[in-house]
C-alpha cells in the first residue's frame, strides 16, 4: 500500500493535478484534481466508454466546469501525456497503477477494460531532442547577440550618433543592457520548460512569468533609446531581438512577446 501511495504523489505532482485523491468518510472520490486526472486515464486506457463519460461527468461537477470544457480539458491533456510516453518523458506504468487502482476507489464508477497503453516510440523521442537543440541553438544566438560588437554583427550595426541625441557609446549600452537582461529572463525561462516537459507537460507551461518580464525589458529597452533620441537603427534592431525571442512548446504554441 505504501508503494502504491508513493507512486500515486509522484504522478500527482508530475501531471500538476494536485494531490493524491481525497477520499471522504463514505469512500467517495470528493477531490476536484484526482476526478480530472482519473477521467483522463480513463480516456487514455479504455477510450471514449460510457464509464468514460460518467468519470467525466463527475470531473466536471467536482470542478465546475461544463461538460464541454472539461472534455475539451481531458482530451487536451491525453494528448500530452501520450506524447510525453512517446517520447520517453513520461513512465506509463505510473499512470496505468493509478488507473487499475486509484481510479476506483470509492467513485461507483467502473474502471473500463484496456484498450490501448501508450508506447515509447524512438522516432518521436528523436524529434523531440531535435525541437530541443533547436530551441538551446536559439537561446544560444540570443546569448551571442548580446555579446557580439556591432561592428561585428549586421543586425546590430552601430549606426551614426545623432547630433542631439544620446552618444553610440551611450546608445550601445542602453541597448546591451536590454539584451542582457532578457536573454538572461529567456535563459531561466528556458530551464522552467525543460522542467514542466519532464514532468509530463500537464497543464500551463512554466516558465511564461520570465518570458514575459523578458519581453517587458525589451520594450522597456526600446522607449529607452527612443527617448534617448538614439538612431532608429537601435530600436529596429531590438525590435527584430523581439520577434526572434520566443520558446516552442511540445503543443505546437509558443511562449513570445505577442
Amino acid at each position: 500500500m505504501k508503494r502504491f501511495v508513493s507512486f500515486f504523489l509522484m504522478l500527482s505532482m508530475a501531471t500538476g493535478f494536485g494531490a493524491a485523491p481525497s477520499v471522504g468518510q463514505s469512500g467517495s472520490l470528493t477531490d476536484p484534481s484526482s476526478a480530472k486526472l482519473c477521467a483522463r486515464l480513463y480516456l487514455i486506457y479504455g477510450g471514449d466508454t460510457p464509464e468514460y463519460r460518467q468519470m467525466l461527468a463527475k470531473a466536471a461537477s467536482l470542478n465546475g466546469q461544463t461538460l464541454t470544457d472539461m472534455e475539451a480539458h481531458i482530451e487536451e491533456s491525453a494528448a500530452m501525456v501520450r506524447r510525453a510516453v512517446a517520447e520517453g518523458r513520461f513512465d506509463e506504468a505510473d499512470s496505468r497503477l493509478v488507473f487499475n487502482n486509484a481510479c476506483q476507489q470509492g467513485t461507483g464508477i467502473a474502471r473500463p477494460v484496456i484498450k490501448t497503453i501508450p508506447k515509447f516510440e524512438p522516432d518521436a523521442a528523436a524529434r523531440m531532442e531535435a525541437e530541443k537543440a533547436a530551441q538551446i541553438e536559439r537561446i544560444a544566438r540570443l546569448q551571442a547577440q548580446n555579446r557580439i560588437q556591432a561592428s561585428a554583427a549586421p543586425a546590430y550595426s552601430t549606426p551614426s550618433p545623432a547630433p542631439t541625441g544620446a552618444s553610440d557609446a551611450e546608445c550601445t549600452r542602453i541597448m546591451n543592457e536590454g539584451v542582457e537582461r532578457a536573454t538572461s529572463d529567456m535563459m531561466k525561462a528556458r530551464q522552467w520548460v525543460q522542467a514542466w516537459i519532464k514532468m509530463g507537460a500537464g497543464g500551463s507551461a512554466l516558465g511564461g512569468d520570465y518570458v514575459r518580464n523578458g519581453c517587458n525589458v525589451i520594450n522597456s529597452t526600446i522607449n529607452r533609446v527612443n527617448a534617448a533620441q538614439c538612431p532608429g537603427e537601435y530600436a529596429s534592431a531590438l525590435e527584430r531581438f523581439r520577434y526572434d525571442y520566443y520558446i516552442g512548446l511540445p503543443t505546437g504554441g509558443q511562449m513570445n512577446c505577442n
